[in-house]
């Protein structure tokens, strides 16, 4: 954030967006917003508000580059994601139960979410 930019209405325009992905969700779908639409979003907006972690938090890559493997290890019933870059190297643990957005040969950008689920704001920033 730079100073004497708008933090004011990048703030709206996160804690709006959505509002209005549920608007047209329920629009394309015939009017019709499902019970995980409305309570999944409502405390993702809450979690905004007050700055917690998001439950089902996202793995993000600090690396820009490609999945060169993904590898599971059931002792610990997790999965390790590796990415190599120009800059460096990432692995990144995953929780086994996660659901993977990237497969081994995919070109990942820095923060990119590795698996699905909700970025941390302040997270992001880090990267």
């Amino acid at each position: 954030v730079e100073v004497g930019e708008a933090v004011g209405t990048i703030a709206a325009q996160s804690i709006g967006e959505p509002g209005t992905q549920l608007t047209m969700r329920t629009f394309h779908t015939g009017g019709v917003a499902s019970n995980s639409d409305i309570t999944q979003g409502l405390p993702r907006v809450q979690e905004i508000f007050e700055a917690r972690n998001p439950k089902g938090e996202a793995v993000i890559t600090e690396v820009k580059g490609e999945v060169i493997a993904i590898e599971e290890d059931a002792s610990t019933r997790t999965k390790k994601v590796f990415v190599k870059g120009k800059t460096g190297e990432g692995e990144y643990v995953v929780p086994f139960t996660a659901r993977m957005k990237v497969e081994v040969g995919d070109q990942v950008a820095r923060g990119a979410a590795l698996t699905e689920g909700s970025i941390q704001p302040k997270r992001l920033l880090e990267v």
